[in-house]
C-alpha cells in the first residue's frame, strides 16, 4: 500500500497491511534537524525550513502524515503567554503565563481585557 492508501483505507476502516504512523504533537529529531539541514529555533519561525522538517517525518521516517508546526504553544503566545523558543535540543515552552494569579487572596488580574477573538488571533 502506498501511504496514502493506507490513510484512506483506515478512514474507511478497510484492511490495512499495517496502521498509519500520525504523530499530532512533533516528531522531529536531532538526526532529522542535521540531515536535512532544517533545524530548532529557526524553523519554528521560517516557513521554510518548517516544511522541509515536517515533510522529513515522510522522507525519512516514512510516516503517513506531517504535522506543522511542531508546538503547542503558538496559540498561547498569540494570547500573551511569553514563550521560549530559544535552541536546538528542547521544544518550546511557556516561561510566563499572561494572567496573573494572587494565591493570598486567590483573585486573577483583569484578564478579561488580554481576551481576544479567533479572527485576532490569526492576524
Amino acid at each position: 500500500m502506498t501511504p496514502k492508501d493506507r490513510i484512506f483505507a483506515a478512514l474507511k476502516q478497510q484492511n490495512l497491511d499495517r496502521p498509519p504512523v500520525a504523530v499530532f504533537t512533533q516528531s522531529a529529531t536531532i538526526g532529522q534537524m542535521d540531515k536535512l539541514g532544517a533545524a530548532w529555533p529557526d524553523a519554528h519561525k521560517d516557513p521554510q525550513l518548517m516544511a522541509k522538517l515536517a515533510a522529513g517525518q515522510a522522507d525519512i521516517f516514512g510516516f503517513e502524515v506531517v504535522r506543522t508546526a511542531f508546538c503547542l504553544t503558538a496559540e498561547t503566545e498569540a494570547l500573551g503567554a511569553r514563550v521560549a523558543v530559544e535552541k536546538k535540543e528542547a521544544a518550546p515552552m511557556i516561561k510566563e503565563h499572561p494572567v496573573k494569579f494572587d494565591p493570598l487572596t486567590k483573585v486573577y488580574d483583569d484578564y478579561e481585557s488580554m481576551l481576544i477573538t479567533p479572527e485576532e488571533m490569526v492576524r
